[in-house]
């Protein structure tokens, strides 16, 4: 099995990607693979991004979900490889491996052995249009995956559907790309 990921992609759902987390198996990006498309998820436990890649190789059309753990990912773009790259990155399950290539660099990695969360389910059925406030530095990062994505040099594009307390969709005028965010808990009372 083998998904070709555009660079851009990979430095997109990096952003949501935590940094330290006692759950390791969040440190990374988890690739669901069902048939001939990846869905490619990244959760921080504030905000997700998920990008559809449709570049799959998987002759016997194999349901499959692996994480590429971060410091596989980290290796790369510390590198200059993905963050700079105009290239895509190919990524491949053989056996019990992670095998990342982009620009002639081949990287195999043992695979995390973890259950990541069902990241269908965070999804709200329905937005309320209810107003929240969220933290402002998440909201950037979704502007910084947007340029990312849509390679924009003008303002990013962020739309949140506002879910009141509950988690907001976000999109960002890529297609392949929807995202939630949790709204901030608001622990001051009204004055009146």
């Amino acid at each position: 099995m083998r998904i070709t990921v555009p660079a851009n992609y990979i430095k997109a759902l990096n952003l949501f990607v935590p940094k330290t987390e006692i759950r390791e198996y969040l440190l990374g990006i988890y690739f669901d693979v069902d048939g001939d498309t990846a869905s490619l998820v990244a959760i921080d436990g504030c905000r997700m991004g998920v990008l559809k890649c449709k570049d799959v190789y998987n002759p016997d059309g194999l349901k499959a979900g692996f994480i590429v753990p971060s410091k596989l990912i980290n290796m790369v773009t510390k590198a200059g490889y993905v963050a700079f790259s105009i290239n895509d990155c190919s990524i491949g399950k053989e056996g019990a491996d992670i095998t990342l290539e982009v620009d002639g660099l081949r990287i195999i990695y043992p695979e995390m052995i973890a259950r990541y969360p069902d990241w269908r389910k965070l999804f709200p059925k329905e937005t309320s249009g209810k107003p929240a406030i969220y933290n402002p530095n998440f909201i950037g990062d979704f502007g910084k995956a947007s340029k990312f994505l849509t390679k924009s040099k003008g303002e990013p594009k962020v739309i949140i559907e506002y879910n009141g307390d509950s988690a907001a969709i976000v999109k960002l005028g890529n297609d392949d790309f929807i995202g939630i965010i949790m709204p901030l808990k608001a622990d001051v009372e009204s004055p009146a």
